[in-house]
């Protein structure tokens, strides 16, 4: 079994099909995407078609929250909350009749948590899967054992995270590891659990500027993928749509 496992795309549709390019070379036997795939970028509209075109699951991501009906944009910074906006604007205006139904469905169906063929899929983390972050710092700086036994008991072997834009994977024996520190691909323990956070396709926040997301091959095998794209034209597309912050556009050069 093969497993394409990737988050945030936030309307970067550059980077998801470069993405979805190379998995689909890896043959892989399902594809998940962890939700954040509107937001920031210049092409919400497209690329939550696609990624519902080409996914076998999709869940919602805060700023997909932040759209629907429940939602709001009043925990989100300025240049976040115009950034939401216009995806909304975007989702609910933009191609065809069809097309808008389908996102519109979408919306009122999030789920933002999900177990599926026996892995747990999450947004943000297994304790809140719309708003926590997995992140290497936290893991250093500010989780005890408690909270981090705490995470792994809502979980058996595997769970999947997005939303801090910074891969890693975290361990049920209290280790975490990250690409940049290690490598790109690890061999997991078969009586391991672990925590897998599969970085961002669209606005990597780990200082490495190409698209990244996962494949597990076998339950045992897991490689960060990490995908070059055309950033000046993300970039272009950003400067040219009328509410998004240039800010959007200059941090894709630099993976922060």
């Amino acid at each position: 079994m093969k497993i394409a496992v990737f988050s945030d795309v936030h309307g970067n549709l550059d980077a998801l099909k470069a993405v979805l390019a190379d998995i689909e070379s890896q043959k892989v036997d399902e594809v998940i995407c962890l939700g954040d795939t509107v937001g920031y970028g210049a092409n919400s509209a497209e690329c939550l078609d696609l990624v519902l075109e080409k996914s076998d699951l999709v869940l919602g991501g805060n700023h997909e929250w932040a759209i629907s009906e429940e939602g709001n944009t009043d925990d989100f910074h300025d240049m976040a909350a115009k950034a939401v906006r216009v995806a909304q604007k975007q989702l609910l205006e933009f191609g065809t009749p069809e097309q808008i139904k389908n996102r519109k469905a979408f919306l009122r169906n999030l789920k933002y948590s999900c177990d599926f063929n026996g892995r747990h899929y999450v947004h943000g983390s297994p304790a809140n899967p719309i708003w926590d972050y997995i992140l290497p710092s936290y893991f250093e700086s500010e989780w005890d054992e408690k909270h981090i036994e705490g995470l792994f008991k809502t979980f058996d072997r595997f769970c999947f995270c997005g939303h801090s834009h910074c891969p890693c994977i975290i361990t049920n024996d209290f280790a975490c590891a990250w690409p940049n520190q290690q490598g790109d691909e690890f061999e997991l323990h078969p009586d391991g659990s672990f925590l897998i956070n599969v970085g961002s396709v669209g606005q990597p926040r780990d200082g490495d500027p190409r698209a990244c997301y996962v494949i597990l091959e076998n339950d045992t095998d897991l490689a960060f993928r990490r995908i070059p794209y055309d950033i000046e034209s993300a970039q272009k597309k950003i400067l040219e749509t009328d509410g998004l912050h240039p800010f959007l556009a200059a941090r894709l050069t630099e993976g922060n």
